[in-house]
C-alpha cells in the first residue's frame, strides 16, 4: 500500500512538471483540452490518493486498537493476578492472627512452634485442625502426608486426648526416617509406610495408596486428612475414595488440602458423589487463606463448615 502511495504521487508530481516544460506553446484549443485532460487525472489520482490515505488511516486505527487491547488485557490480566494474590496474603494474615488468638491460652499446645510455609500447611489449615481436634476430640485419626499438621497431632494424642488412635500414611522412606530421627512426631503416632501405584481415574493417571484397603481393614475414622502422595493434575489424591463407606465413622471430619488445584476440586466431587451413592449425608465448606481446604463433615458437625 505505502508503495502503490508512492507511486502515483510521482506520477502526479511528474504529469504537471512534464506540462510546465513543454516546449512550444500550444494553441488555445489544445492548451484547454491538454489542462482539461490534466484536471481529470489529477481529479482521478486524488480520490485514489485520498483512498490510499483512508485506508492506510484505517489499518492504522485498526492496529492500533489491536494493540491498545492486547496492552489494557495483559495489563488488566496482570492487575487482577496481583489483586489474587493481595487477597490471598491478607485471608493468611487474618487466619494467623485468629490461629495464634485460639491458641494462645491452650494447654496442649502450649510451646508449639509451626512453620506454615513453603508445602507445608499454611494458617487456615492450622486454623480448622486445631479447631477440630480441640471441639471435637476425634478418637480415630487419619493423615495422608505427615507434615506441620503432624506436629499438632502428636500434642494432641500426648496432652489431650491419649486414647485417640493417630495413623500417618507416607509413601516416602526417606521422609519417614528424617521425622523419626528428628522426633518430630511423638511416638504414640503410628506411621504407615505405603508406596505409590499409578492407576486410571475418569480417563486420567493417577496415583494411590497400595494395599490401603488392607491396611485399614476394620478401622473406622472421625477425622480424615488428606495432604499427602504425589500430587496429579487431575484427580489428585483418590487414595481418599477407598475409605468410603468402610473406614468412615457415623460421625466424621474429612479436610482436602491444596483445594484450590483442579486435581483436588476433581477428587472432591468425586468424594460427595459416592457419599450421595451410599446415602450418607453431609455438609461441606471452604476455608481459604493462601491455600484452601475443603471440609467435609457428618450433619451432627455441621458447625465446622463455618468455625
Amino acid at each position: 500500500m505505502k508503495k502503490k502511495l508512492a507511486t502515483l504521487l510521482f506520477f502526479a508530481c511528474g504529469r504537471a512538471f512534464s506540462y510546465m516544460l513543454a516546449g512550444e506553446e500550444p494553441l488555445s484549443t489544445q492548451k484547454d483540452i491538454c489542462y482539461e485532460k490534466f484536471l481529470k487525472e489529477c481529479k482521478v489520482q486524488k480520490r485514489e490518493l485520498n483512498s490510499l490515505i483512508n485506508d492506510v488511516k484505517n489499518d492504522l486505527q485498526s492496529t492500533l486498537q489491536q494493540e491498545m487491547f492486547k496492552f489494557q488485557k495483559g495489563s488488566l490480566n496482570a492487575i487482577k493476578k496481583e489483586v489474587l494474590k493481595l487477597e490471598g496474603f491478607l485471608r493468611e494474615s487474618w487466619f494467623a492472627n485468629v490461629f495464634n488468638s485460639s491458641t494462645s491460652s491452650c494447654e496442649w499446645l502450649k510451646g508449639t512452634d509451626f512453620c506454615p510455609s513453603g508445602f507445608a500447611a499454611n494458617f487456615s489449615y492450622l486454623y480448622v485442625l486445631f479447631r477440630f481436634l480441640n471441639d471435637f476430640n476425634p478418637t480415630s485419626i487419619l493423615e495422608f502426608g505427615p507434615g506441620q499438621t503432624s506436629r499438632m497431632l502428636s500434642r494432641y494424642v500426648d496432652l489431650k486426648n491419649k486414647n485417640a488412635a493417630v495413623y500417618v500414611v507416607e509413601h516416602n522412606p526417606a521422609w519417614i526416617d528424617f521425622i523419626q530421627k528428628n522426633k518430630l512426631v511423638s511416638d504414640s503416632i503410628k506411621i504407615l509406610l505405603m508406596p505409590l501405584k499409578e492407576v486410571g481415574c475418569e480417563g486420567y493417571t493417577t496415583k494411590v495408596y497400595e494395599g490401603l484397603r488392607d491396611h485399614l481393614k476394620g478401622m473406622k475414622f472421625d477425622l480424615v486428612m488428606v495432604d499427602g502422595g504425589d500430587t496429579s493434575t487431575r484427580y489428585s489424591r483418590t487414595s481418599v475414595l477407598e475409605l468410603i463407606p468402610e473406614n468412615l465413622h457415623p460421625s466424621f471430619v474429612i479436610i482436602i488440602d491444596d483445594f484450590n488445584r483442579p486435581g483436588e476440586k476433581d477428587t472432591a466431587q468425586l468424594l460427595v458423589k459416592k457419599l450421595d451413592d451410599y446415602k450418607i449425608k453431609y455438609f461441606a465448606g471452604v476455608y481459604k487463606g493462601l491455600r484452601e481446604q475443603k471440609v467435609i463433615v457428618s450433619e451432627d458437625l455441621y458447625f465446622g463448615t463455618h468455625m
